[in-house]
């Protein structure tokens, strides 16, 4: 039997204050007892964290499950301001895959169609192209028969990769963001 959406964000709040070194110290700041967050009503009551009272507050180590920095980290687009370290494990990226899978079995049969994944987002350290990269090479795998070309959001670059690799497979997705892949 699977979990209800409250029970695993319950599940997911007491394995990061049990985990998350920082989060442990601002719960502790907030008056919040971990232990007595045990029904969605309590959660609710649980104040927000933020870049500048949380995020920037705390040396990244302390930000991370067991005070350890993931095996990535991914750079956010700084469109705040300020770009902000994204510390990651495979197992996170495994949890996005998932739905990955699911738009690219259900939307695109990508089970039954090679694919020609075109990640369109802007590579480098920011999260987007490499979370994108990583689901996609995740799914193949996983057996599907999907294949990755990661020409970022450089349009020449998309333009010149696409005429060379797209006859070999039966359909290509492009993955970007949905302003700059439109024009």
């Amino acid at each position: 039997m699977s979990r209800s959406p409250e029970q695993a964000v319950l599940d997911l709040f007491a394995r990061t204050a049990a985990t998350v070194p920082a989060y442990r110290d601002f719960l502790a700041e907030h008056g919040i007892d971990p232990a007595a967050v045990t029904t969605p009503a309590d959660f609710a009551r649980v104040p927000l964290v933020d870049k500048p009272g949380y995020l920037r507050r705390h040396p990244l180590p302390r930000l991370c499950r067991d005070g350890r920095i993931g095996d990535l980290i991914a750079v956010s687009s700084g469109s705040t301001g300020e770009p902000t370290p994204w510390p990651r494990d495979l197992a996170d990226e495994r949890v996005v895959a998932d739905r990955f899978e699911q738009v690219f079995r259900d939307g695109f049969r990508a089970g039954e169609r090679r694919t020609l994944a075109v990640v369109c987002f802007t590579l480098g350290t920011w999260v987007g192209g490499l979370y994108t990269l990583g689901c996609v090479r995740e799914l193949a795998a996983r057996g599907y028969p999907v294949t990755a070309v990661a020409p970022g959001n450089d349009k020449r670059e998309i333009l010149r990769v696409l005429p060379g690799l797209a006859p070999l497979f039966d359909q290509v997705v492009l993955l970007g963001y949905p302003p700059f892949s439109r024009t």
